[in-house]
C-alpha cells in the first residue's frame, strides 16, 4: 500500500515538474514575443522592395503547390533517393535565391548578420532553444493525445526513414539523413523562411503578419499534421532569436541543435550507438 501510494506521488511529482516546465516556457516565449512585437526588433527589412516581394510570394505558391500535392497523395515511405532529390532541391533554391538577392545588391553579412558579432549571440541562441524544448515535448503531447486522432498520428517521412535505416543497419542513408536533417535543411530553411521570406513579409506587412504568416508556412510544408503545431511553435521561436539578436546564425544554429537533438533520440532508440 505504501510503495503504491510512493509511485502514485512520484507520478503524480513528475506530471507537475513537466507541466511547469512546459508553462514557464510558454510564458517566457510569450514575453519575448511581445517584446518583439513593441519593438519591431532587429531584423532590418528598409531593402526588401516590390521584386524581392513578388520572387518571395512566388516562392510561396511553389510551396503552396507542394503542400497541397503532398495532403492529397497518400503517405508513403520515402526512399534514400528521395532524400538526396529534396536537399538537391533546397540546394538549388537556396543558391539561385541568394545569386538573385547578390545581384539585387543585398549584403549578407549586413542585411543577414551573417558576421562574428552574430556568431558572439549563438550562446544566447542555444540558451532560447533549450528553454523551447518542454514546450515542444508538450506540445507534441497535445497534438498525439488531445487534438489528433491514434489514426492521424503518424511521424514525418524523414524520421520514418532515419529509423527504417537504423533497423536495417544502413549506414549510407543514415548519413545522408544527418547531412540532411543537420546541416542542409536548417541553412536552406532558415535563409528562405527567417531571411527571404520573413524578411519581405515584414517590409510590407508588419512583424505580427510576417511571424505568423512565415510560422504556418513553415510548419505546412513539412506536409504532416502531428508536427504541423509543434513545427509552427518551434518557427515562432526561431523568428523572435531572429528579431532579438539581429543574425540569422542563431536560427540557423538554434535549428540545427533542435534537429540534432531529434536524429540522437532515433538513433539512440534505435540501437545505433549499441
Amino acid at each position: 500500500m505504501t510503495l503504491d501510494l510512493l509511485h502514485t506521488a512520484s507520478h503524480w511529482a513528475l506530471v507537475f515538474a513537466g507541466a511547469s516546465l512546459v508553462l514557464f516556457s510558454l510564458l517566457l516565449f510569450f514575453h519575448l514575443t511581445r517584446g518583439v512585437l513593441a519593438t519591431g526588433g532587429l531584423v532590418n527589412t528598409e531593402r526588401f522592395r516590390a521584386v524581392e516581394a513578388g520572387v518571395a510570394a512566388g516562392l510561396c505558391v511553389l510551396f503552396f503547390n507542394a503542400i497541397a500535392s503532398a495532403f492529397q497523395h497518400v503517405a508513403r515511405t520515402i526512399s534514400q533517393d528521395d532524400v538526396a532529390a529534396s536537399a538537391t532541391v533546397y540546394a538549388m533554391v537556396l543558391v539561385l535565391v541568394g545569386a538573385f538577392l547578390k545581384v539585387r545588391g543585398f549584403s549578407f553579412r549586413k542585411d543577414f548578420g551573417m558576421h562574428t558579432e552574430g556568431l558572439r549571440m549563438i550562446p544566447q541562441g542555444l540558451l532560447l532553444l533549450v528553454a523551447f524544448l518542454p514546450l515542444a515535448i508538450g506540445t507534441n503531447l497535445l497534438v498525439q493525445h488531445f487534438l489528433l486522432s491514434p489514426n492521424e498520428v503518424r511521424p514525418q517521412e524523414i524520421v520514418e526513414f532515419v529509423t527504417q535505416a537504423v533497423k536495417t543497419e544502413n549506414k549510407k542513408a543514415i548519413w545522408i539523413t544527418v547531412l540532411m536533417a543537420i546541416v542542409v535543411a536548417p541553412v536552406a530553411e532558415e535563409f528562405l523562411f527567417r531571411g527571404f521570406i520573413y524578411g519581405a513579409c515584414k517590409r510590407f506587412c508588419g512583424v505580427l503578419p510576417a511571424l505568423m504568416f512565415t510560422s504556418a508556412l513553415f510548419g505546412a510544408v513539412h506536409t504532416n499534421k502531428a508536427a504541423l503545431l509543434p513545427l509552427f511553435m518551434l518557427a515562432i521561436v526561431l523568428n523572435v532569436a531572429y528579431e532579438r539578436t539581429g543574425s540569422l546564425l542563431v536560427p540557423i544554429v538554434m535549428h540545427m541543435g533542435f534537429n540534432s537533438i531529434m536524429i540522437l533520440g532515433i538513433l539512440q532508440s534505435g540501437g545505433a550507438f549499441t
